[in-house]
């Protein structure tokens, strides 16, 4: 039900589909309550006469918030949904251009921390460019799932594992 499209940090989007029956007349609009993760669902907005909503109110980044929806024709409301539960929050930023330092024997890679987009960054894909224009990833050295590379937002990689992959690297330029 949650629409990627729209949802990011401050808004929430999702879409849903009529029921199975509606009841012998046709929907009329329909009304979706929420929870703001305090255990207490409240009406968040009725005569929705779409099947789709982005909410309108001011939302706590990061936070999982609860929703079900009823529909009502001229007898009243449905039955609520199934609730469902989505996070307010995006994908993270790219991140900028890496930094290089040569330490003699290895290349420490490092880059600025992108803004997270409201949740935990879990893992990076490193890639250094090699010698034939295509890029690899070193798995061992500076694997982007390592929860030290992740806090550290960065890793060392001998300059020997450089040699042998072969890695392009000209020195002063960023990998």
């Amino acid at each position: 039900m949650n629409n990627p499209t729209i949802t990011n940090k401050d808004v929430i989007g999702f879409s849903w589909s009529d029921g199975a029956s509606n009841g012998g007349t046709s929907v009329i609009d329909y009304r979706i309550t929420y929870d703001q993760s305090t255990g207490n669902f409240v009406t968040l907005a009725t005569g929705v006469t779409t099947k789709s909503y982005a909410t309108t109110v001011a939302l706590t980044s990061g936070r999982t918030y609860k929703f079900y929806i009823e529909a009502r024709n001229t007898v009243g409301y449905s039955l609520q949904s199934v609730t469902f539960e989505v996070l307010a929050a995006q994908v993270p930023n790219q991140p900028r251009y890496p930094d290089t330092v040569f330490n003699g024997l290895s290349v420490t890679i490092s880059w600025p921390i992108p803004f997270d987009g409201a949740t935990k960054i879990t893992d990076y894909i490193i890639q250094i460019k090699k010698a034939d224009g295509s890029f690899a990833t070193d798995t061992v050295d500076c694997n982007g799932s390592s929860p030290a590379v992740v806090s550290a937002a960065a890793c060392t990689v001998p300059v020997g594992t450089l040699i042998a992959a072969p890695f392009y690297i000209q020195w002063g330029q960023t990998i």
